[in-house]
């Protein structure tokens, strides 16, 4: 079982290592030799049971022939009718109906008829139209929006005047129409229907003459009274907006000063975001989805209609929409085919990320020996998080060569380090800023086209302009300031910032700094993904998975789907509040997801504690729990506040309470990185809101605080201090058979290899709620959904990157050990399939239940000869009277150790009777029969 005892490289080769200093270059160029060298020697030792890399697991999938989802926004031919009364123009699955006067738009399922969704003459703005805002842009604080001013004018379109088609009949159909509208102000809009897709439409709306008006707008009616209003980007204060205001503008975090249930969300306001996008999901099937850069307002209001409202003279909207499935998951996947899907991150992603150097207080600054440490106390992590500032300050300068042994060492310890970045550069940083100054690579004031300079608050204050990502030639030298990072041993960075485009600047290219705005984040983002994709070598890209680094962002905005592969949500406060706390991750993460965001995760800990102190115990412990169940699990040692920040690390059980939440995270990597491919493929989050999953649950729906991790894991985290039990609501599918098996609490830790053993006696039934009493601080509930196979890698792994170090247990060592949890449906099935095209079931009928396994054909070639092994938990009462095991009669185990851990052939089984759960090893197939 003790895998440290057992090992091919000397512990006395790896601390080779830590010598500092002398001979880095010489030094990291060897380390690269031997270890090419030493994983063939690995392959050779291992034999039949060979080393096999995530890498190598993800080279068994089929390449991609095309853009994901690129079948649902193939074009259709459309044809236009036009009389007197009306204008119809229809395609295969959508209609959109114009009636010419009064003017009157509507949305039609071309197979049903029914409405999508229509205008609402008695709207706030009534229908289509157009407005005058007078006001004025404050640029008082750089990342927020402060303005002065009112709505002074709307008016609406009237009548349709004049109508041309063009190419009827055709994918390229096209009617335009001019119409006029009411009031006193006679500005007319010049509308175009066209674009229609598998499963989409759309309207462009244009004011003729921006005399008359300076925003556009439009006005729907709500389906139904529970019509409820999802996505909108990340969202801090709910995911479901009905009854809210939302502007779609990037801003800077936000701080709540007013308590545990207060949604405030300063200075921005409750709904203010990093992240906004101006697009609608509806629980009704359909999406709105508004193509502008310009800031937009939704206003959902909880009468009978909402509207939204562009800040300029064009505006389309799209409607999403699949007539042969209405459906919030069909519509997700509309919008993204549009907007494109993430490249898959590197497997090392989905590892615990740690920043070393202030995990410990006795080793701050120490990654190296907080590395072994972690080592030593049996803690799996991938990824170091180093705040070294390359920008805007430029902060790596004499430490290149510390940089370089440092993060070698870190790296035969299994780690790779990620380093810091940000769009801005310091006037400080003279070498760097002079190239940027001399070549014309900023950011413009408006006024005197001067580069544009502003106050940088970070730890001290100092003047920075922001570079021109509109210049491809300044993205080429900004590519360069990022290789610099890659030269010393970093994988990536974070990618800060990004919110503090000013309304009063201007782009080289002549975007104003109103629509810049929401556009640099793309910009800044698509950067970093050219650089990458470019620069370095990307074996797997065919297979849809990113280079091999990580650079993880907090801003973004439509069309950051697909230009970034890695997210967090932002500075949170280092508290419980609903507006910027633990409690406001969740309906961020959820929100984000249904936004087509896949790849995300929190500060643990939180970054700011002027008006909560430092954090206690009890919410690292809750924190680290959440991170545990998202796809990105990292801490966040850093940050301000008045007096120094506690270390989880630090108290009695904070090693302990944390390598239980890591071990639990790192163990469901096949499981997270399985769902990162469908994520690619699909455009489902990995983070479910239900109506995803449920959409027919009207209870489930209202749950903003609960979701489904991908289609087979419930979580409810505790966000509550001192909350000792919680109500849980499971939700029910179509078929109204769904169960779930508690599995936390419940499940048995097993303090020695970090294995979590089901308890198969606690059984819920969908549409009820489970009432959790008497809650530990280390329990954080977790339910698995019937039908389901969750699988998970040998909870003994520390790393998902190679190791040369003998304390360290790679991916490789034990990729072909593999683990699940399972839970039979009432038909006596349950299946998963894996990112490699591995699929495992379990099948029953008449008291006799075959599990099975298929593998891609190429797998052992690919992976050395290697024969894998599943390892199941299966929820059976009594011990099977007979068990069979790739045709041969299974051995008796003596304990459920022996049958997980055991040395030796598959073939072996054991009934753990005080939890209800045989545990079976297998590699190909295997039968048992209850009594």
């Amino acid at each position: 079982v003790d895998l440290r005892s057992q090992r091919l490289v000397s512990s006395a080769r790896a601390r080779q290592s830590n010598m500092r200093y002398a001979g880095a270059y010489h030094h990291l160029l060897f380390k690269y030799l031997f270890t090419l060298a030493l994983l063939a020697a690995i392959t050779t030792a291992l034999g039949e049971n060979g080393a096999c890399s995530v890498s190598d697991l993800v080279k068994l999938r089929a390449e991609e022939r095309s853009r994901p989802l690129a079948h649902l926004a193939s074009p259709l031919p459309a044809r236009a009718a036009v009389d007197d009364n009306t204008v119809t123009v229809s395609s295969a699955n959508m209609r959109v109906r114009i009636q010419r006067d009064p003017w009157h738009l509507a949305f039609v399922d071309a197979k049903t008829g029914a409405v999508i969704v229509e205008e609402e003459p008695n709207s706030r703005i009534g229908t289509l139209g157009y407005g005058i805002w007078a006001g004025v842009n404050l640029n008082i604080y750089e990342g927020y929006l402060t303005r002065i001013g009112a709505d002074i004018f709307w008016t609406h379109a009237k009548k349709v005047e004049y109508v041309n088609v063009e190419n009827n009949g055709t994918s390229s159909c096209e009617v335009n129409l001019v119409v006029s509208t009411h009031g006193l102000f006679t500005g007319r809009l010049l509308v175009t229907i066209g674009n229609f897709t598998a499963s989409s439409a759309s309207v462009r709306v244009m004011l003729e003459d921006s005399r008359f008006g300076n925003r556009v707008g439009f006005g729907f009616r709500y389906n139904s009274d529970d019509e409820k209003m999802f996505g909108f980007g990340e969202r801090f204060n709910a995911v479901q907006q009905r009854g809210n205001t939302l502007g779609v503008w990037c801003e800077d975090g936000g701080w709540d000063l007013f308590g545990r249930k207060s949604h405030s969300r300063l200075p921005g306001g409750k709904t203010s975001t990093y992240v906004p996008m101006p697009w609608l999901l509806s629980s009704r099937g359909y999406g709105l989805d508004v193509d502008t850069f310009s800031r937009s307002v939704f206003h959902l209001g909880t009468g009978s209609s909402y509207t939204v409202d562009v800040e300029d003279r064009i505006a389309t909207a799209i409607v999403r929409y699949r007539a042969v499935d209405p459906s919030p998951r069909a519509a997700l996947q509309s919008y993204l085919a549009n907007t494109g899907t993430s490249l898959v991150p590197p497997a090392w992603a989905f590892g615990p990320w740690n920043q070393l150097g202030g995990e410990f207080s006795d080793l701050h600054g120490q990654d190296v020996e907080a590395a072994e440490r972690f080592a030593k106390e049996d803690i799996p992590v991938s990824h170091c998080v180093d705040t070294v500032h390359f920008l805007p300050t430029g902060d790596q300068r004499g430490r290149e060569q510390e940089l370089i042994v440092r993060n070698s060492a870190l790296e035969d310890l299994g780690i790779k380090s990620t380093s810091y970045f940000n769009g801005y550069i310091s006037t400080a940083y003279a070498s760097v800023y002079s190239q940027g100054l001399n070549r014309s690579y900023y950011v413009l004031e408006q006024s005197d086209h001067a580069p544009y300079q502003f106050w940088y608050e970070g730890a001290r204050a100092f003047r920075v302009s922001e570079v021109d990502f509109t210049e491809n030639r300044a993205r080429q030298w900004y590519g360069s300031l990022l290789n610099a990072s890659l030269a010393l041993g970093f994988r990536g960075h974070m990618y800060d910032y990004g919110e503090y485009t000013a309304p009063n600047t201007v782009s080289h290219s002549g975007i104003r700094g109103t629509t810049l705005h929401n556009e640099w984040p793309i910009l800044y983002q698509e950067t970093a993904h050219s650089f990458y994709t470019s620069a370095l070598p990307c074996p797997l890209c065919s297979r849809g998975v990113a280079p091999d680094v990580v650079f993880y962002v907090r801003s973004g905005y439509r069309g950051s789907q697909r230009t970034v592969w890695a997210h967090w949500t932002g500075d949170p406060s280092s508290d419980w509040s609903k507006g910027s706390g633990i409690a406001a991750q969740i309906p961020a993460m959820l929100s984000l997801g249904l936004s087509g965001m896949c790849f995300t995760g929190s500060d643990i800990g939180g970054f700011e504690w002027y008006t909560s102190g430092a954090p206690s115990f009890e919410l690292w412990t809750r924190w680290s729990q959440l991170g545990a169940i998202s796809p990105f699990m990292h801490t966040q040692t850093g940050g301000k506040g008045f007096g120094p920040k506690t270390k989880m690390l630090d108290f009695p059980d904070g090693v302990w309470m944390w390598r239980r939440s890591a071990k639990l995270h790192n163990a469901l990597f096949p499981y997270w990185y399985s769902l990162a491919f469908e994520c690619r493929s699909h455009g489902i989050p990995l983070l479910r809101h239900h109506i995803i999953e449920f959409p027919g649950d009207a209870t489930a729906i209202g749950r903003d605080y609960q979701f489904t991790i991908g289609p087979s894991l419930l979580s409810s985290p505790v966000i509550v201090p001192g909350q000792k039990s919680k109500s849980v609501y499971l939700p029910n599918d179509h078929s109204g058979t769904t169960k779930w098996l508690q599995l936390l609490p419940g499940a048995t830790y097993d303090e020695e290899t970090g294995m979590y053993r089901m308890n198969a006696s606690l059984v819920h039934h969908g549409g009820e709620e489970a009432q959790l009493n008497d809650l530990r601080l280390e329990d954080s509930p977790l339910f698995l959904r019937s039908g389901s196979i969750v699988p998970l890698m040998d909870p003994r792994i520390d790393t998902l990157n190679a190791a040369l170090n003998s304390s360290v247990v790679s991916f490789s060592e034990l990729s072909h050990r593999r683990f699940g949890w399972s839970f039979l449906d009432d038909l006596g099935g349950a299946s998963a399939d894996l990112f490699d095209g591995s699929r495992v079931s379990v099948s029953c009928a008449s008291g006799s239940c075959t599990a099975t396994a298929s593998y891609p054909s190429a797998l052992a070639a690919q992976c050395a000869g290697q024969k894998p092994q599943w390892i199941l938990q299966i929820p059976l009462h009594s011990a099977p009277t007979s068990v069979v095991v790739d045709g041969a009669p299974s051995a008796a185990a003596a304990s459920w150790r022996e049958a997980a851990f055991g040395d030796g052939a598959a073939g072996t089984h054991f009934h753990d009777a005080d939890h209800s759960v045989l545990w079976l090893r297998f590699s190909h197939s295997a039968a048992y029969r209850e009594e």
